[in-house]
């Protein structure tokens, strides 16, 4: 995220002075769910470059922009044992544990269950699918 918004920073203050984001409000940017993926997020950071006074974006412009934040749970340990890991396995179990999860929630409906993960209903499907194969 914090690559992100730097570059969007720099896009959309190309014309004015080049804009910065406070520690608080960049933690803000990192917790939020993003289920409009990286589209929604340089939305996000245009309205804000160009709605902020000043040249520091601060946690109240975000807080105005976005209405439903929430923290992400974490779902990667943060730190890598001694004796290494299998990362492939690790996001793919982690995949399958949060659609699981969302199908559960939604009542076995796809669509619910696709929204509540923040993807397209054709991108969930897909992978169900794929899981449903290995």
């Amino acid at each position: 995220i914090p690559l992100l918004v730097d570059f969007f920073l720099r896009k959309y203050s190309s014309d004015r002075a080049l804009k910065s984001i406070a520690p608080d409000a960049m933690k803000l940017l990192m917790n939020y769910g993003w289920p409009g993926n990286v589209r929604e997020l340089e939305n996000t950071i245009e309205r804000m470059v160009i709605l902020a006074a000043g040249d520091t974006i601060q946690r109240e412009h975000i807080q105005d922009i976005i209405k439903d934040v929430r923290p992400c749970p974490e779902l990667v340990p943060s730190d890598i044992p001694d004796a290494g890991m299998d990362i492939e396995a690790l996001l793919e179990n982690a995949e399958k544990t949060l659609l699981k999860k969302a199908l559960e929630k939604a009542g076995g409906v796809k669509t619910e269950a696709a929204k509540l993960l923040g993807l397209s209903f054709r991108s969930f499907r897909h992978r169900l699918q794929k899981y449903d194969s290995s």
